[in-house]
């Protein structure tokens, strides 16, 4: 790193001045590398989440630096977030996440070290010594960025998590809604039910159907009535995994790359403030040797600056990086609204599929309907075991087109929410 500007002040003064100057021209380099964007100031912070404690000037004295204290910053920038985009049961506070405590945690404790001056001591075998104090102002812009860093992830991670968890329970909750209505339909028909064993038994007891037959048809009739409870453990078994709103899902695509361009953008800004150095110092020196003593006072302000930020070549980099960072995201058999998208599609190729069996099955109540009105004069009791078999197919086949129903509804909903672009 090549020195830009390097000067020594003897008076607090002098000092000042230079510090002027530091900063002047720290932001005449961040304007000609698109550092406009930094501030080595905290603004993101509304008044009612950060406190802004001002140095008490001394007497005749300008202030020097201001201090800045961030207040619950990743929970008021997420609340948005957790509030739209919150798991199913989970309640909408983003400090419910580990991970987002984590990551604000860490980055605060590495901005606290970055805010605080370096102090030095040394002292030689010739009795010379002195001791200093130090600070990087370019340290400020960096505790800021760990701080907006860790603010962006806590917000990549709940969309992520968001995307997977909709992914993992799609399948199973899907069916949910079908298996639902089976049961309850099934529930309603088992008067209906009922009614035909007891008629099946009676014309068994006549003589008018054989047992055979008879038994045959009753066991046909208790097949479809447990119908409806394997339909209701199937429904309660998914409903445990939770419920899909679909209602959230929509815009998580965006929201996820928007999250990814922030973060890049903030790696960028990371590096290029890397390039710059602005630090002030002063200190107070002690020489012992060959029998003279003295002592000084002193202060410095050092200035560098990395030319290879202006590079072109840099900048290049900087924007193909930041689109690969995207394109990741649908980047085929790896990004997750790749396969959001792929789920959606396997979605509709099942919806595609149940229509077909719709189909078949109003085909098939048709025919059971035909059955049941069915009359032959002169017979009448060769007649009964059809009809009867034909009123049980009836109900069973209008069970399994009303559960069709309901899943072909949350299949459309789900599929065309999930069908991220």
């Amino acid at each position: 790193m090549s020195d830009a500007h390097h000067c020594c002040f003897n008076s607090a003064n002098g000092i000042f001045k230079g510090l002027g100057l530091a900063l002047a021209l720290l932001s005449a380099g961040c304007t000609s590398t698109g550092f406009s964007k930094l501030s080595l100031q905290n603004t993101s912070t509304p008044k009612s989440v950060g406190s802004i404690k001002k140095a008490e000037p001394a007497s005749n004295e300008p202030v020097v630096a201001e201090t800045v204290e961030k207040k619950d910053s990743i929970s008021k920038l997420l609340e948005a977030v957790s509030t739209s985009n919150a798991y199913p049961g989970e309640k909408a506070n983003p400090t419910n996440s580990a991970w987002c405590r984590y990551v604000d945690a860490n980055a605060r404790a590495q901005s606290a070290i970055l805010r605080s001056p370096t102090i030095a001591a040394d002292i030689n075998d010739e009795g010379n010594g002195g001791v200093s104090v130090a600070f990087d102002f370019v340290d400020l812009a960096r505790a800021k960025l760990k701080e907006k860093t860790a603010q962006a992830q806590c917000k990549r991670y709940v969309i992520s998590n968001r995307l997977a968890r909709t992914m993992l329970i799609a399948p199973q909750s899907l069916t949910l809604a079908g298996n639902r209505a089976k049961a309850d339909y099934l529930h309603g028909q088992r008067s209906t039910l009922n009614l035909i064993k007891r008629k099946i038994k009676t014309h068994i007891a006549r003589g008018e159907m054989t047992v055979q037959l008879g038994t045959a048809l009753i066991q046909h009739a208790e097949t479809v009535a447990l119908a409806e409870f394997r339909a209701k453990a199937e429904a309660d078994r998914r409903a445990s995994i939770g419920k899909l709103d679909t209602g959230r899902m929509i815009g998580l695509d965006q929201e996820l790359e928007a999250a990814e361009r922030t973060l890049q953008e903030i790696d960028r800004r990371q590096r290029s403030i890397e390039a710059i150095k602005v630090s002030v110092s002063a200190g107070y020196g002690y020489q012992g040797d060959s029998g003279i003593q003295s002592s000084n006072g002193y202060g410095k302000i050092k200035l560098s600056y990395r030319i290879g930020a202006l590079s072109p070549t840099r900048n290049e980099y900087e924007d193909i990086a930041a689109k690969a960072r995207v394109d990741a995201l649908h980047e085929t058999n790896r990004g997750i609204l790749w396969q959001s998208s792929e789920m959606s599609q396997a979605i509709m190729r099942a919806h595609d599929g149940l229509v077909t069996q719709r189909a078949q099955l109003l085909k098939a109540l048709a025919e059971a309907k035909r059955n049941t009105a069915l009359y032959v004069k002169g017979y009448e009791i060769e007649m009964l075991q059809p009809r009867y078999r034909a009123k049980i197919d009836e109900v069973a086949i209008v069970a399994e087109l009303k559960g069709i129903n309901a899943t072909l509804i949350d299949m459309r909903r789900v599929g065309r929410n999930l069908q991220f672009k």
